[in-house]
């Protein structure tokens, strides 16, 4: 399993390299501590992720090594099906949030004109 989530670690990006290896490094302490309890310490490294991720992420992670391995796939399976409908949704918002921040960012110029004048 160490090794496993050290070369998920290698494969990713900055912020879930270090929630991989931190879970890896953790594995050393599964004696004291449940695999979920690990789990859920090593959501708290990602700090760009909303509240609502890291609960299920965390849900995942009570799901991992308990079940049988279709339910631990199935519950993979899940998580990436609802991060893809989120970001799916978040991908659609862009083009409308791009358009806010260029009219604030004019108001804002404009302001700052007046201000000098």
């Amino acid at each position: 399993m160490e090794d496993l989530l050290r070369q998920a670690a290698e494969h990713t990006g900055p912020e879930a390299s270090a929630f991989f290896l931190c879970c890896a490094e953790s594995l050393s302490k599964l004696n004291e501590n449940s695999f979920s309890e690990l789990w859920s310490k090593a959501c708290e490294t990602i700090l760009s992720i909303p509240a609502e991720g890291r609960r299920q992420l965390e849900m995942l992670g009570d799901s991992l090594g308990r079940y049988e391995l279709e339910e631990q796939l199935a519950a993979c399976d899940r998580y990436l099906r609802d991060t893809e409908e989120e970001a799916d949704k978040l991908r659609a918002k862009l083009p409308e949030l791009r358009k806010l921040t260029l009219a604030l960012s004019a108001a804002a110029g404009a302001f700052l004109c007046l201000l000098i004048i």
